[in-house]
């Protein structure tokens, strides 16, 4: 730093101006002399360029400035006062970015080479890149706000699985994949699996084909295996009985000996003739035993 860069920040803290205007044109008047030092050959002793004149290697007097620094802005390269510059971020398309930075293409200050950050980056010296929000300082995707039941649904998507009318803009439930019982239709291939689209414009079971148990089969056949009763009410077919049981097998009969009396009183008509006859022989024989004197003794 020579005399004259000296007196430029003696005579800055000794006007009155605020210790932050102060503290950024020694930053900027810093920069400026590196920048100079590096790139910019310094100027002659004769001159140097007045606050808000074109500073630069193609001028007269090079990066000198009077009461002021070289800086790069929108404009190129100009003379800036101190404590007058653009910091990081802040607007330069009125105000030269302070020494070092550049003024980007949404005219806004930055360190060069700066870049903003992306999804789960740093939210840096930019912010974050587009719709990007910084969140405890890293860059994430912004809440995506949802509309409810009823909600309009022009700026906002529906909620989970409601769906936007495209007639009222609002926010309502799917329709069925399929018609319920009830609902109104067009055709039979509106309503769910089992119903039928009526002439009336609903869908409902269709009529029965036939009765089940219990029911009248008075207009209706009974359903399956089902058979119309003597009531007229259609039940179970009954229980066929089957053959009866065959009767248990008869006692065995006794044969009894032959008397020769034969079955059932044939043949008897001998016996009695004989036994007679017998029992009259027996008789005669003792007669005829007495009348000789012999003793009575059994004739058998």
């Amino acid at each position: 730093m020579d005399g004259q860069q000296f007196d430029r920040i003696a005579r800055a803290l000794g006007s009155g101006r605020s210790r932050r205007s102060v503290v950024k044109g020694l930053a900027a008047g810093l920069f400026g002399v590196v920048a100079g030092s590096r790139a910019i050959a310094p100027a002659s002793a004769g001159g140097c360029h007045s606050p808000g004149a074109r500073c630069g290697p193609d001028t007269v007097y090079g990066s000198w400035c009077c009461e002021s620094t070289c800086l790069h802005g929108a404009n190129g390269n100009v003379c800036t006062p101190y404590g007058a510059c653009a910091a990081v971020t802040e607007s330069c398309s009125q105000t030269q970015c302070c020494g070092g930075l550049i003024c980007n293409e949404n005219q806004q200050c930055q360190t060069p080479g700066a870049t903003c950050g992306a999804v789960g980056e740093a939210c840096g010296e930019l912010g974050c890149c587009g719709d990007l929000v910084c969140d405890n300082g890293i860059c994430e995707e912004p809440a995506v706000q949802c509309s409810s039941f009823g909600e309009p649904c022009a700026e906002a998507p529906c909620c989970g699985h409601l769906v936007c009318n495209s007639t009222s803009q609002t926010c309502e439930m799917p329709p069925p994949e399929c018609i319920v019982a009830g609902e109104l239709c067009d055709e039979t291939a509106d309503c769910c699996e089992g119903l039928i689209c009526y002439e009336e414009g609903f869908c409902a079971p269709p009529p029965p084909t036939c009765a089940p148990e219990g029911m009248p089969c008075v207009e209706l056949p009974c359903c399956a295996d089902l058979v119309c009763s003597d009531t007229g009410i259609c039940g179970p077919a009954p229980v066929d009985p089957g053959e009866p049981p065959a009767p248990p097998p008869a006692p065995p009969v006794t044969q009894l000996p032959d008397t020769g009396a034969g079955r059932n009183g044939q043949g008897a008509e001998w016996l009695i003739p004989t036994a007679l006859g017998a029992a009259a022989a027996a008789i005669a024989a003792r007669k005829l035993r007495e009348s000789a004197g012999e003793p009575n003794g059994d004739l058998s």
